[in-house]
Parts: C-alpha cells; structure tokens; sequence
C-alpha cells in the first residue's frame, strides 16, 4: 500500500506555499499534489486555501483534477484486512483485495460487497466464504474489491453504516487505481437490501447496484423516507430465492413490477433454495456481464430526485438545498411500491426452534402478526391447522391468503398454547410518508436546463465544462420560468471543496449555480 505522508501543521503548508512563490512560483501540479497528498482535513483545507490564493487558473487546475494522483506503486496483489473509520470514531475492519493482473497506471473497476446479517454486536471477523466467492469474479474482471465488515450500530441504511461505506471507498481510491465510473455496490441479504437503500439515497459515487436476496422495503429502517422514483438514476440487478422464507422471490417480484413501472432499469433473475448463498456460482456468469457492461455516465443529461431530508438532497450534478412548500409547484406523481411483504407475509422473522418448528425473533407494525397479538419469543405450532416445522412452511401456507382473510396461528407463549387470529391488511404503500417532500427534475441540453420542482425554495447545480460550454451564458429555466441566463465564473475554491468530498475524477464541477425559487414565477428574470 501506498505509505502515507507525514502530517504538517496547515499554517505551515501555506507558508511554504507562499514562500516558495516568494523566489519561484509553485506549479499547478505542485499545488495540486498537496491537495492530492494531504492526510488531513486541515491539510486539505490548507492546500485549498493555497491553491485560490495562488490564482491559478481554473481550467488548469480542473484538468489536474481529472488527471488525479498517479503514484499508486507499492499494491501488492491478493488479500489484506484494514481498519477504516467512520462518524462514530469506531474502527471496522475492511477486507481489501487487489487482482494479479492489477496495474497502477490504469483504472480499474471497484466492487463493494456488504455482508448479511448486519445487525450483530460486533463486526464480523472473518470473511472466508465471501472472499471465496467473490475472488474469481474479482480477477476475472480485472476489479479491486473491498468486503466492509460492520455491525448493528453502523447497519447499511444508518448515517453511520452509510459514512462507513463511503469511507471504505475513499480509502480503496487513495490507495489503488480506481476507475470512479465503474464503482458498484451489491450485497447479500441485509447487504442486498442495504444496495437498495444506497440506491435510493445515495446513488452518485455508483456505476449500479446488485442485490442478492435483499428487500427495498429494509430501506424503511433508515433515517430517512423512501422515494423509488430515485432508482431511475442508475442501472439494478437483483437476485431473489423462490423458497426463501425471509424475502421470497414471489413477494420481491411485486416490488420489481412496479419498479420497471415507473422506469427504473432493473435485471431480475431467481434461483431455487433459500436464504443462503448456493446460488451463487449459477448467478457469477450474470454477474460479470452486469460488471463489465455497466458504467456510469458522470455527466447524465437527466437527473430526478425526490427526498424529505436535504442531508441526501443530491444525485449528480443537482443538489436540493432547502425544502419548503413556496406554492411554485410542478405537476408530479409521488411515486410508491406496494406492501407486498405486510400483505402476503405473516409478518415476523424467526429463528428454527431447538425443540422443532420456529421461534419469532420480531414483528413488523402493521402486519398479520402484529394484529394477531404474536409475540416475540412465541414459538409457532402450526398456522391455519398446518404444522409449522420450518421457516419456508409458513410462506407456502400464506400464498393462499389475500387481504382481508383472517388467518389462525397457534403458538406456544410461556408453557402454554395459545390460538391467535390476525387479518391479512388491505393494500398499502410500502414507504411511509408524512413529511413535506422534495422533488426536482433536471434535463440538460446545450447550454440550457429545464428544471421543474416541488417544494423546493433553493437548489444548486453543480456545472462542468465537460458538459456545458462555460464560456457561454448558462439558462436554467425554473418550472417554466427563466430563473437564471448569464455567464458562470468558475470558482477554483468551490471546486475544490466539492473535489475533496467527491474524491471523484469524473467530477470535477468549474461552476456553481444556487437557485432560488419564488412563489408563483416571482423574481423569475
């Protein structure tokens, strides 16, 4: 691995900086080397803060930027393990792999594969199975993969799960070549639906999203709600298991229908078995057509977005500042997936039994078992006179059961059998909602944006030159309103700034615009 520099005080790189102006100037890639190297947040506020005051000019330092860091020596190939920090000053061990055929003078694709069974005290120790899995996959196309390790107070669809994952992916580009268009997130199980919750939150470091035996619908754990019309921004492929008892394919395939309904580009395949990973050597040769066709486009024409929380107001070049109802408001569905799971599930996650059958480990709100009066900690007998002595039984029974049915459960609670009868609920949607939501399209062509939003008070687009023509007056016209038509001076500093969260080469943005939206067309020029 690439060794890191020692740390500088920041006042003292800017003193150097200035002093080594001061007998002969300091180069764009000198400047923009320790904006590369710093390994601190203060040094890179430093080498920013040198780099705007040395006047360099913009479009020097924007292609540095896309040029990036090349001395990316010294990987080794195979397998290591390295701790990676996040938001709650936890370190958790990341499982890293490089391929034999790795060669730091070019970019190569990144993997990212988030484990099952997320919500454990501990992070996981040992990856053994994974990393078998995953290793030819990985040198068949040439990737580097990275295996975070993390537990339930860091879970995928968290704040800190989310930063945990982010970090572990700048960690792997400071280290090896990566290829920032062709960076994907798949998962098994909590994993897989964790790819999901990326999806619909966070889609802008990723190429596209794989699930293996994940639910969309765990996005409902997080923090924030879920809106799937954000899924059409990248490429999906998912992977269910027809006898899988905890996410079974016949109840995924609704979310999936409904998914390609609104426009989301999604490959969707089943396999027999349950909820393990023996699928996995049928599905490998899918799998790396998917990671070898799939790139992302770092400059989409097309961006929607829709989010009740600015925290994860931005997809690409369009970000969602402030959320507001300021009654200047386009005409636009608020799209949603049906309850599948509440509908033709029970309702509960088990665990087998060590005197036979099944032992509820949860119930979700709103379901059968919850109205049934099923507990945690009941072990069920049988449902509907059949006996339950396995977890995919109580699957087969439910298929034929629609809303409205009553369903009978016989459990045993506290020594005793009991006889249960809950009410399949009728339809609903399977995303709650509740707050005032946010939404913004933005179509891009020539030098002219149609946005159209919803409660929205302020945006910002993020403008690059490889994409507009930035010696041109840029027009963005807000729902059917001309809000903005001038030229854009690039920002060397802002650049910067977002280069440095971004890590990103493919990204480098000259320009900023924030938009205010008025009511009704007000303030429109």
């Amino acid at each position: 691995m690439r060794r890191s520099l020692p740390w500088v005080p920041p006042i003292l790189i800017v003193l150097i900086l200035v002093a080594g102006c001061a007998r002969q100037p300091a180069s764009v890639d000198e400047l923009v080397d320790a904006f590369f190297t710093a390994d601190s947040e203060q040094n890179r506020s430093a080498a920013i803060r040198a780099l705007t005051i040395s006047d360099a000019p913009a479009d020097q330092v924007a292609d540095r930027l896309r040029a990036g860091w090349a001395q990316f020596d010294g990987v080794e190939p195979g397998w290591s393990v390295q701790d990676v920090m996040t938001i709650d000053d936890v370190a958790r061990p990341v499982h890293c792999f490089v391929p034999e055929t790795y060669d730091p003078s070019i970019p190569h694709p990144l993997v990212v594969y988030l484990h099952g069974g997320v919500e454990r005290p501990e992070p996981r120790t040992e990856m053994a199975v994974e990393r078998a899995l995953w290793e030819p996959v990985l040198e068949r196309i040439g990737a580097i993969g990275i295996l975070p390790s993390s537990d339930i107070h860091a879970t995928w669809w968290s704040r800190a799960g989310h930063r945990f994952v982010l970090e572990a992916v700048d960690f792997a580009k400071r280290q090896c070549n990566v290829d920032e268009d062709r960076v994907f997130l798949t998962g098994f199980s909590d994993g897989g639906s964790g790819a999901f919750w990326m999806a619909l939150h966070d889609p802008t470091p990723w190429a596209g999203f794989v699930s293996l035996l994940g639910d969309p619908t765990v996005a409902t754990n997080g923090p924030y709600l879920c809106y799937p019309g954000n899924l059409i921004n990248r490429p999906i492929r998912a992977v269910a298991a027809i006898d899988d008892p905890l996410y079974p394919a016949r109840i995924v395939e609704q979310y999936v229908d409904t998914m390609r309904e609104i426009g989301v580009e999604i490959a969707w395949t089943t396999y027999p078995g349950g909820h393990d990973l023996a699928f996995f050597d049928d599905e490998a040769p899918a799998l790396v057509e998917f990671l070898e066709k799939t790139s992302r486009d770092p400059t989409p024409t097309r961006v929607v977005w829709e989010t009740s929380d600015a925290r994860v107001g931005r997809c690409d070049w369009v970000r969602i500042n402030r959320i507001a109802a300021v009654g200047n408001d386009c005409d636009c569905p608020d799209l949603n997936l049906p309850d599948a799971r509440r509908q033709a599930l029970l309702g509960i996650f088990v665990d087998p039994a060590p005197e036979g059958g099944v032992v509820v480990l949860s119930v979700l709100e709103g379901t059968t078992a919850e109205n049934a009066g099923l507990r945690a900690g009941d072990r069920i007998l049988a449902i509907d006179e059949i006996p339950i002595d396995a977890a995919d039984v109580i699957g087969r029974v439910m298929e034929g059961h629609g809303p409205g049915d009553d369903v009978s459960v016989e459990v045993l609670r506290d020594g005793a059998s009991a006889r249960l009868v809950g009410t399949i609920p009728q339809v609903s949607p399977a995303y709650p909602r509740g707050k005032t939501a946010a939404f913004i399209e933005a179509i891009a062509e020539g030098n002219r944006i149609d946005v159209r939003v919803r409660n929205v008070e302020r945006y910002t687009l993020y403008l690059s030159s490889q994409q507009f023509d930035l010696d041109l007056p840029i027009e963005v016209v807000t729902n059917g309103q001309t809000t903005y038509h001038d030229t854009v001076v690039p920002n060397v500093a802002a650049m910067l700034a977002r280069a440095a969260t971004d890590a990103d080469r493919s990204r480098i943005y000259e320009g900023t615009l924030s938009i205010e939206v008025f009511p009704d067309g007000a303030g429109a020029l």
